[in-house]
């Protein structure tokens, strides 16, 4: 079975000593972009999907996941900082969201050239925040200063998050402590499911999760599977 890659998938190229965040992937799947999370590079690249597989199987390149990011809290967010994101975010959306050709060079420098004369500013001061949202996993999130102090660090040596959810009435209530696995968990169903299919809404992809994750299969006395 070819070896799946999800968009923000990390891989490492364990040759090179390099770590890539993938971007995008054509439909059908022959091609994909990456950019490396060297703080030096900022461009994506592209690359057959057959080749970053077969690097997958041979070795020579790594599925890492996702990387290991806080846990950003809307409402603990200072107000500077949300101007900050939500006005990036709304000058660059637009453009950001041309996929493929905000990948290519010639593509590219042309819709910067359009944000800028909109916005009043040069092109070349665009680029270091389309580094930032590709390698902090295309999430408007990524245009928060000082992003990686942001939001409460997973310790979860110290027992994870307190539960979380409405507060119970009486005692009685629903809710889960959030461990390393759920995590893992959300981001993978989030990059297999969202991300590649943009049809799908949260609901689904949620109902997807449980299914996936969740979801105990249970035989009785009579041999018949439940769930």
């Amino acid at each position: 079975m070819a070896q799946e890659i999800y968009v923000n998938e990390i891989i490492r190229d364990v040759v090179h000593e390099k770590t890539y965040r993938v971007l995008w992937i054509s439909m059908p799947v022959s091609f994909l972009y990456w950019i490396s999370l060297d703080n030096a590079e900022r461009i994506p690249k592209k690359l057959d999907v057959a080749e970053v597989r077969a690097g997958l199987e041979l070795g020579d390149y790594i599925a890492a996941g996702e990387t290991e990011n806080s846990l950003i809290v809307e409402d603990e967010l200072a107000d500077e900082a949300k101007t900050h994101r939500d006005r990036i975010w709304n000058m660059l959306k637009d453009v950001l969201e041309k996929e493929p050709d905000i990948y290519e060079p010639k593509p590219r420098a042309a819709l910067l050239r359009m944000v800028a004369q909109e916005n009043g500013m040069r092109a070349n001061n665009l680029y270091p925040y389309l580094a930032k949202y590709w390698k902090r996993g295309k999430t408007p999130n990524a245009f928060l200063p000082d992003y990686r102090n942001c939001g409460r660090s997973r310790d979860y040596q110290k027992g994870g998050y307190k539960r979380l959810g409405r507060p119970s009435r009486n005692g009685h209530g629903f809710g889960k402590v959030l461990k390393e696995d759920d995590f893992h968990n959300f981001d993978k169903a989030v990059r297999k499911y969202y991300l590649t299919r943009k049809e799908m809404t949260f609901r689904s992809v949620y109902e997807r999760l449980l299914a996936d994750s969740y979801t105990v299969e249970v035989t009785n006395e009579q041999g018949v599977s439940s769930l």
